[in-house]
């Protein structure tokens, strides 16, 4: 257990697998809750060097990137670090102001229930929550206390046929945390061939 107070601390990666019945081979990575400042050069430079290390082939960015204008100077030049990779997909968090057929996934900047959509995905991503900031203790069910008032203050849960995995986040607009290192998720594909569609025969 440690407390953090302040924005530069380090963050770690949590890894996952998820076992697809089509593709395999590629690397997601997920980011959220950046809540850069004019003091967060060094973490926007961390940041920026892990993304090129991990060499993802989709970046996910789940919002509340800047609480400010110089906040702003750091997340565009961390953009532009990072502008080889082709394939980029971008929300907007609560902070900021401005499908493949086998495969379906949800970027979300708040957790929601997903029982309550229409369309079923297989990967669900969200952050927003920050894992409530300060971790007692934590089970499968969740990071508590933080899980008494958020039902989705959680690493990861399975429904149905998708994995629904929540960030704690990179940064804080108030940068006290207890227990609860930042992080970032990445998920490598694998193939199953069990879970393949089955093949039109003639």
């Amino acid at each position: 257990m440690k407390l953090e107070i302040g924005s530069n601390h380090p963050f770690e990666i949590r890894k996952y697998q998820y076992v697809s019945g089509s593709l395999s081979g590629i690397r997601i990575l997920y980011l959220s809750d950046f809540h850069y400042n004019r003091f967060s050069t060094r973490r926007a430079q961390s940041i920026g060097d892990q993304i090129a290390r991990l060499n993802p082939n989709i970046i996910l960015l789940g919002g509340d990137y800047a609480d400010s204008n110089g906040g702003m100077v750091h997340f565009n030049n961390m953009m532009a670090s990072i502008s080889h990779f082709k394939n980029i997909c971008a929300i907007a968090g609560n902070h900021d102001r401005r499908r493949p057929a086998h495969l379906s996934i949800l970027c979300l900047h708040k957790p929601i229930d997903p029982t309550t959509l229409a369309y079923p995905y297989n990967l669900i991503f969200a952050g927003h929550l920050h894992g409530s900031q300060i971790v007692g203790w934590h089970t499968k069910n969740g990071l508590y206390p933080g899980r008494w008032l958020y039902k989705w203050n959680r690493l990861s849960a399975s429904i149905g046929d998708a994995s629904y995995l929540i960030s704690k986040g990179l940064g804080d607009t108030l940068p006290i945390r207890y227990n609860c290192r930042k992080d970032l998720l990445l998920v490598d594909l694998l193939h199953d061939p069990a879970k393949s569609p089955p093949r039109k025969t003639h």
